[in-house]
């Protein structure tokens, strides 16, 4: 990966129909673990994405292997984002947005936030 193109957004609209498993092929655990702290703690940008890909960390399809190499991707030509906060500005927005029954299978939605502070996200989350 240290020779990857960059991507300018962690998410992709095509999906793939490529449902071939490669569980035990691929290091997926911990190609999925190693972004969660920076979903949850600097990085609300990739919160979608890493929560995305943890949904299918057991049995991986090879459609989202390629999404987990694409939020890498990401992370690497976005490395010096980060959050930044602004002395002053003392109004709190959120903001919040929804798909309806965006999983196919289930029928199921997902949902997330984001609570700006300061200028800078203070709370976010992305969830099934």
């Amino acid at each position: 990966m240290a020779e990857a193109k960059g991507v300018s957004t962690p998410a992709s609209r095509e999906e793939s129909d490529s449902h071939k498993d490669v569980s035990g092929k691929v290091p997926n655990r911990e190609a999925v673990g190693s972004p969660t702290y920076l979903a949850a703690a600097t990085r609300p940008d990739v919160a979608f994405t890493v929560n995305k890909a943890a949904r299918v960390m057991d049995r991986p399809a090879e459609k989202d292997w390629n999404n987990v190499k694409r939020n890498f991707r990401y992370l690497r030509s976005t490395s010096n984002y980060g959050l930044k906060y602004t002395r002053g500005s003392g109004e709190l927005k959120v903001f919040s947005d929804a798909d309806f029954a965006g999983n196919k299978v289930t029928r199921r939605s997902t949902t997330g936030f984001t609570a700006v502070f300061a200028d800078g996200a203070v709370s976010w989350a992305s969830q099934l």
